[in-house]
Order: structure tokens, then sequence, then C-alpha cells
């Protein structure tokens, strides 16, 4: 998970122009000042780096980075276990 978490800390600094050190799990939207295009623009990244789909109603749900960490945690790990069937088939 540590590894999920250094990445979307990179991918939300890149988009606010942050350095990802200062991004914390603990931090909202709000304190970040991140606006809807940029939660946008930080889920399309994030969908790209992970190779995961998060529906509109996911995106809209999340509140903090921590919201974040564990919707992408919980999909890459899906998508790992599928990948170990397809692979063990």
């Amino acid at each position: 998970m540590d590894q999920i978490e250094t990445e979307i800390c990179r991918i939300v600094g890149g988009i606010l122009g942050k350095e990802p050190q200062k991004i914390s799990r603990n931090h909202s939207w709000c304190d970040l000042d991140l606006d809807s295009v940029q939660c946008l623009e930080m889920v399309m990244e994030i969908e790209d780096v992970f190779q995961v789909f998060i529906s509109d109603e996911e995106g809209q749900s999340f509140a903090t980075v921590a919201d974040v960490i564990a919707c992408v945690a919980e999909k890459v790990k899906g998508k790992e276990s599928s990948d170990q069937t397809e692979t063990t088939a």
C-alpha cells in the first residue's frame, strides 16, 4: 500500500504543483484546494497509472487522499487476484 500512497501523492502533487511529500493521506480536497477539474484530471491519471477503472460515483465520493488510496488499493488487489486466476487457469 505504501507504493500506492506514494504514487497517488505524486499524482496529486503534480496536479497541484506541490511537492508529493507535502501531500498527506489525511488531507481533504478542501485542504488541498483541489477543484472538480483537477479531481477529474487526478482520476484519469490514476486510471492510466494503475490500469484500473474508477466510476464517476466513486470519483465523486472521494473526500480525502486516504479515500483514493483505499479505492485504488482495493482495485489493484482485485486486479492482481484476477490476473493470478487467469495465469493458473
